[in-house]
């Protein structure tokens, strides 16, 4: 991902600014706030050059160039790079920022709920390692609300995704002329509300100028180092702090788009009615969506946190809301119906250089993003004019009418994988989950024509026949999808290739006691 290695020198050039800046006194909504900073580390000796390798300590070393041997001296283009990376030095006590700081966002979990990004160090630690995976994860859930729409209004070509614009949905805002409005709650440094501004202004180039995220957050500090982020990407950031959830009323809207995250899991976390509490506040947030506005919630792929927000999805899809993403379905989440299981999405990505570095000290392991998370929209909003109807399959009316009598893709060619964050979902347990009744036309020999949109719920898994098994996701539930390995059938190669998550849909699938299986004439289509 392109905008993650421009971010990278952003972040780490404010890291630096955390590090070296004295204590002060950030003025705020209700008055003064003392947030506390880390002293400046001491000035290296010397600034060396290294085959392949840039050692930058701090900005002394422009002043040093002049003393130092014309031979070892680093040109102007090359002392920009340094500037963008870290020394081992800065790394090591990045690292050891960033250890203290994980310990306090897990096990007893003593830092949630407070101001904890008030400390510049945490703050620093956070902004190296865990700002670019909620970045990720924004725009993760992004493209896959962009494809799944694309999916459900396409006329069922694979090969034929609507383009933007089809589909009135707020992911398709086009209004240059209006500001385009994002409210970020619990913001932190805004990772979340930064990556939706990136996101839209990619989709549209005429509104990249034209962004305004509303931050709010208890944390002074961290909102001063959001409205430097957000200046220096071109977008207006307004802060709101301190700003305490459930308590504090909500920014006046409309707001085209809505991020929430990790922040409900936060909320009335020990009260027996946690998910009516959250899901009230989300209702508040639905009066202040704009038309086609959409609401994004990101929580830790936790098997606690997890089922909490897949409740919540339950209980908003009985009171007018829509899920756009990860979901095919608008029934109840099948994933709940077991104890021990839960649902999240993965996504690839091309691991940030100081992330790896990070990783390499301290353990921690990032190579794949995880969340459990939701894109929401309400009927009337997300598409525009659309009234609160529903299909007797259990859809939005106008998702299933706009599908046809069949909700699949067409026989064609299989298209590609989403292009900015290749987006994978996976359950917990999903052994346990049993295969759904499949419904649908069958041709003489038992084999279901058509089927999908599916999303691939499950890693591979072995069972005892020596049959490889998927778990998918869709309108019927959760059905299995099984292959023999090393038949050489047309279709193994794709069937090989899924990952959790990928969107599919089906074409010749047979049909056994267990559920679905790769036959002679299947075919395999990603969405």
């Amino acid at each position: 991902m392109t905008e993650l290695a421009i971010w990278e020198k952003r972040l780490i050039r404010e890291w630096r600014a955390l590090q070296q800046s004295p204590g002060k006194e950030f003025q705020g909504s209700r008055g003064s706030h003392k947030v506390s900073r880390v002293s400046p580390a001491p000035a290296a000796d010397r600034l060396k050059k290294l085959p392949g390798t840039y050692k930058f300590d701090n900005a002394q070393a422009t002043d040093r160039r002049k003393n130092t041997p014309a031979a070892d001296r680093l040109s102007p283009a090359e002392l920009d790079r340094a500037a963008d990376r870290l020394s081992p030095a800065e790394l090591d006590r990045a690292a050891a920022d960033l250890l203290a700081l994980q310990r306090g966002l897990t096990g007893e979990r003593r830092l949630i709920a407070s101001a904890y990004m008030d400390e510049g160090r945490r703050l620093g630690a956070y902004l190296l390692f865990y700002w670019f995976t909620s970045y990720t994860q924004t725009r993760g859930m992004l493209d896959m609300a962009l494809r799944a729409l694309g999916a459900q209004n396409s006329d069922h070509k694979p090969e034929g995704i609507t383009a933007p614009g089809t589909a009135r949905s707020g992911l398709f805002y086009e209004d240059a002329n209006t500001t385009f409005r994002i409210l970020d709650l619990g913001s932190g440094p805004a990772p979340s509300s930064i990556a939706a501004a990136d996101w839209f202004s990619g989709m549209n180039k005429t509104i990249a100028k034209n962004i305004e995220i509303t931050a709010c957050d208890q944390s002074i500090l961290s909102l001063s180092a959001a409205e430097r982020l957000a200046d220096g990407a071109g977008y207006r950031l307004n802060r709101v702090a301190p700003w305490r959830a459930g308590t504090d009323p909500i920014p006046e809207g409309p707001f085209h788009c809505i991020v929430i995250g990790h922040l409900l899991n936060e909320l009335w976390k020990d009260a027996s009615d946690r998910v009516e509490q959250r899901a009230a506040l989300i209702d508040a947030l639905g009066t202040q969506l704009a038309a086609g506005g959409i609401i994004l919630i990101l929580e830790p792929a936790l098997l606690s946190t997890g089922r909490d927000l897949l409740a919540l999805r339950d209980w908003l899809l009985g009171h007018r809301w829509r899920v756009l993403a990860p979901c095919f379905t608008q029934k109840a989440c099948p994933a709940l119906t077991q104890p021990n299981q839960t649902c999240h999405s993965d996504f690839t990505w091309k691991v940030p250089r100081t992330v790896q570095e990070l990783e390499r000290r301290t353990g921690l392991d990032k190579d794949l993003v995880k969340t459990t998370a939701l894109v929401l929209s309400r009927p009337g909003t997300a598409e525009s004019g659309t009234k609160d109807r529903v299909h007797d399959s259990g859809q939005p009316a106008e998702i299933a009418e706009a599908a046809g009598p069949d909700t699949t893709l067409g026989t064609g060619g299989m298209s590609g994988h989403a292009q900015s964050a290749e987006a994978t979902q996976s359950t917990d347990t999903a052994q346990s989950a049993g295969p759904a009744k499949v419904t649908g036309s069958e041709n003489s020999v038992g084999a279901i024509t058509q089927r999908g949109p599916y999303r691939v719920v499950s890693e591979p898994m072995l069972n005892k026949a020596g049959r490889t098994r998927l778990i998918l996701c869709g309108d019927e539930g959760r059905i299995s999808f099984s292959a023999k390995l090393g038949e050489d059938l047309p279709a193994e190669k794709v069937f090989k290739k899924l990952h959790r998550s990928d969107a599919i849909t089906l074409s010749g699938a047979e049909q056994r006691e267990s559920g679905l299986a790769l036959g002679e004439f299947t075919q395999i289509f990603l969405i």
